[in-house]
């Protein structure tokens, strides 16, 4: 139980609590409710572990762009200046932009709860445990549990990974493990 008067939550109950954050997260179609839960959430995120949390929306910033872009322009409705229908965003658009970038970032934010509330060493055991009623519909379990706290585990390690890759013709050695396949040609061929 650790210390005297301490409640500890089992491991299976953290993920289910965590999933029904997540669904509850995605459920919220109110744009004043939704800004609100994604205000807590980031604020608390941050307070968690603040360097994570930037490095995970340093590698969404593109997604969040073409979100907007693709709601904001993409959405029929009335465009926001008149006479440049063509171009310009619509209210509704940008409105549903908004709506989906910031259920992205709370979900980003939400993530760093996951890191927070599960050690790496016991997440296989605490999906296995959280989800073990799949047995009845024939899913292994064992490898369901494993490769999903795999894929958890490396997500984890790219939200820890610098983003140094700044010319795409270096792209085939940073895939490769080079964090900074760019400087390394520079220091091969004397240029530093």
């Amino acid at each position: 139980m650790g210390r005297a008067g301490s409640v500890r939550i089992p491991y299976a109950f953290r993920v289910w609590l965590w999933i029904a954050g997540a669904v509850a997260l995605q459920a919220v179609t109110s744009l004043s409710l939704l800004s609100l839960a994604t205000l807590v959430v980031v604020g608390a995120a941050i307070a968690i572990d603040r360097a994570r949390f930037v490095r995970l929306l340093r590698r969404i910033r593109w997604l969040l762009l073409s979100i907007v872009i693709l709601f904001g322009w993409m959405t029929p409705g009335t465009a926001i200046v008149p006479f440049w229908v063509g171009l310009m965003p619509t209210f509704e658009g940008l409105e549903l932009a908004v709506l989906h970038g910031l259920r992205l970032l709370a979900l980003v934010a939400w993530l760093i709860f996951w890191f927070a509330w599960l050690p790496i060493p016991e997440q296989p055991t605490a999906l296995y445990r959280a989800f073990f009623p799949l047995v009845w519909f024939g899913v292994p379990l064992e490898r369901f549990a494993v490769r999903l706290a795999l894929i958890l585990d490396g997500l984890d390690a790219l939200a820890k990974a610098p983003v140094r890759l700044r010319d795409w013709r270096h792209l085939p050695r940073w895939l490769e493990g080079e964090d900074d396949a760019a400087e390394s040609c520079r220091q091969k061929a004397g240029l530093r």
